[in-house]
């Protein structure tokens, strides 16, 4: 079994560990939901009467506040080839649904599974900026960064019945039309509690540790393996010299990179 399957079978497992199956919520996406408008529910005018700024929440406009810096939060994207390991269309909440959590500040976690043909990191972005999309246009502020998310959403957006399973019903939609490769979606979504989401955020932490060592060695086979001429004949002469010179720029490039990335090695 690939990495990738791993990862989602240890979430999957973690998920069993953080409740008992009658606490979570897990709400179907009707595939005929699906319509072609991918965000339905525009925000309702703020107080003041002046239409939402798209992206933008300010601290008087705050209805519910997930994942802030004071708080733990997670996004995270998960990828599989077995169809099998995702509920498609399926909505799955542990703790509260927006519409449902009183005003406040909450912990956060986001996780997005997605299965069919492996993913490219272009393909990632893409969802990623979905994400984003389906947010935004509901009149939430987005922001992610190294793992992290952060929203704030007005009273007009729940009033206007912006929940998880319209984001989700937006998610699913705008992926599979704009991410075809993608042939089974589900979100998980949590705000139980600190203690819970800290767990989710102890999970990512130990992927990117892992992803960290792929890279590590995918950079030194680069940096030591690809450049070895084994050619006797004499460089000036040689006709391969133009392409030679340009591997020889390509690993010094890989190498700085890999020197920013992970430090000097120490000899």
């Amino acid at each position: 079994m690939g990495n990738l399957d791993s990862q989602i079978l240890s979430f999957l497992k973690l998920l069993s560990e953080l409740g008992s199956e009658n606490e979570f919520q897990k709400i179907q996406i009707d595939a005929q939901a699906l319509s072609p408008a991918p965000f339905p529910n525009p925000p309702k005018k703020s107080p003041s009467g002046s239409e939402p700024r798209v992206g933008f929440v300010p601290q008087s406009e705050i209805w519910l506040e997930l994942g802030p810096p004071t708080l733990p939060s997670i996004q995270l994207l998960l990828s599989t080839d077995d169809t099998a390991l995702v509920n498609k269309n399926q909505v799955t909440v542990l703790g509260e649904d927006l519409n449902q959590l009183p005003h406040g500040t909450y912990p956060f976690a986001q996780v997005i599974m997605v299965a069919g043909n492996r993913l490219t990191d272009r393909q990632e972005q893409a969802i990623f900026s979905l994400i984003a999309q389906a947010y935004q246009a509901n009149g939430c502020m987005y922001r992610a960064a190294q793992g992290r998310i952060w929203l704030r959403l007005r009273k007009g957006s729940i009033e206007s019945g912006f929940n998880f399973r319209v984001l989700g019903q937006a998610l699913f939609q705008s992926i599979h039309a704009q991410v075809p490769e993608v042939e089974a979606c589900e979100a998980v979504f949590i705000n139980s509690d600190p203690q819970t989401v800290a767990r989710v955020v102890a999970f990512s932490e130990g992927l990117y540790r892992a992803r960290r060592e792929i890279l590590k060695e995918r950079f030194a086979k680069v940096g030591q393996d690809v450049y070895e001429c084994d050619n006797p004949s004499d460089c000036e002469a040689c006709p391969d010299g133009p392409v030679c010179d340009l591997i020889k720029e390509t690993v010094q490039v890989i190498k700085k990179r890999r020197e920013e990335f992970f430090g000097k090695e120490k000899p």
